[in-house]
């Protein structure tokens, strides 16, 4: 009825895709023992005949489905094109490393198609299960998690403080865009009076330490310090990458600032939580979303002393970047998915990740300016 898919859609690139689980257990700076699950999607070179692995499961989703209306409900029975623990690909020595982070209050395959294409053509992509704002996660013992409460308690409390914002300042008028003065007083307000030190500033930065230390780990994987099929065949040698949706964003932005060892980050459809809203982030960055991104955190383009993107797709809203574009179509009932056609939609992401990530992870001058997409305005400095 709405064109939801049974399937997602096949990965881009030649590469079959594998996909395993590695859980990181540390402790904080704050001296508190904690432990992040992540999936790690990798080339390979035959699926050994298995079939696809499942995607996510009823009780990694329960949160998002409460957020949503339960209009998410069906998106555990999508039939993937990924596959459980078969061996990496040997038709390179090595593999560059991607991270990806999931927006609030979604779950760790909430990127699936994004992070198959980007490992069918070549990269090895961390998808990291953060605590403090995800839901149930699932370990690899089997065992569940949950560490939601104090950021739905956070959520309860910002619904008045967005809606005041989107009236005084008509944000979801069609083709409104803030001038610089505007943009002023509503980043004064929004960032400076109304999240400074809140729990959402803390995730963030929480989970750009989770970050660092599940690069810490795979350093040792990578070192043959633990054993795993992925011995010396990490190219961390280049840095690491790093991307994520909404509040994923703004934690690959926070990566970026905090570890050397990051070169380079992408935020898809989200504003700016962390240590500094108005922080230079020194590395190139780019960010891929509406236009309402640009109202409300285009301070990440402007502040940046690196080479720094824009990328505003018309046509699109929130949730089509993560893959209920695929799965739940009834969201657009409510607008949250866009116009425009779901093939087409997955091409940009897709298209303008591999573009920024050849560029600055693998040194392959691949212009932003030569893509065949309508409708599309390309900010760059």
């Amino acid at each position: 009825m709405f064109g939801n898919l049974n399937e997602l859609p096949s990965p881009v690139g030649k590469f079959t895709v594998g996909i395993t689980q590695v859980d990181t257990r540390f402790t904080t700076k704050e001296g508190q023992e904690k432990v992040v699950p992540a999936l790690i999607y990798y080339p390979a070179d035959s699926n050994c005949g298995q079939a696809s692995a499942p995607y996510s499961s009823p009780q990694e989703l329960q949160t998002l489905n409460k957020n949503l209306l339960y209009l998410t409900r069906r998106m555990a029975n999508l039939k993937t094109h990924c596959y459980s623990d078969i061996p990496l690909s040997t038709k390179q020595e090595n593999y560059p490393v991607l991270f990806y982070s999931p927006g609030a209050g979604m779950y760790m395959m909430q990127a699936t198609v994004l992070c198959c294409d980007l490992a069918s053509k070549g990269y090895v992509v961390v998808a990291v299960g953060h605590p403090s704002y995800l839901g149930d996660l699932r370990l690899a013992n089997g065992r569940f998690i949950n560490e939601y409460a104090p950021f739905g308690k956070f959520l309860s409390s910002t619904p008045k403080l967005i809606f005041n914002l989107a009236r005084k300042y008509k944000l979801l008028k069609k083709n409104r865009r803030l001038s610089d003065e505007e943009f002023e007083a509503l980043t004064q307000t929004l960032y400076v009076e109304g999240f400074a030190g809140s729990y959402i500033n803390r995730c963030s930065m929480m989970a750009s330490e989770n970050l660092s230390q599940i690069l810490n780990k795979l350093e040792e994987i990578n070192a043959g310090k633990i054993e795993s099929q992925f011995n010396g065949k990490l190219r961390l040698s280049i840095g690491v990458g790093a991307t994520g949706h909404s509040l994923g964003g703004a934690i690959a932005a926070q990566f970026c600032k905090d570890d050397e060892r990051v070169t380079c980050g992408i935020n898809m459809d989200g504003v700016i939580f962390g240590e500094d809203p108005f922080m230079d982030v020194g590395k190139p960055f780019m960010l891929l979303g509406t236009k309402l991104v640009w109202n409300l955190a285009r301070q990440l383009y402007t502040n940046n002393s690196a080479d720094s993107y824009f990328i505003e797709v018309a046509d699109t809203a929130h949730f089509g970047y993560s893959d209920l574009l695929f799965g739940a179509r009834q969201l657009n009932l409510l607008g949250l998915l866009g116009k425009r056609e779901m093939g087409e939609f997955r091409s940009i992401v897709t298209d303008f990740h591999l573009k920024f990530f050849n560029k600055y992870m693998l040194k392959n001058d691949d212009s932003f300016k030569a893509h065949h997409f309508k409708n599309i305005v390309l900010r760059e400095k």
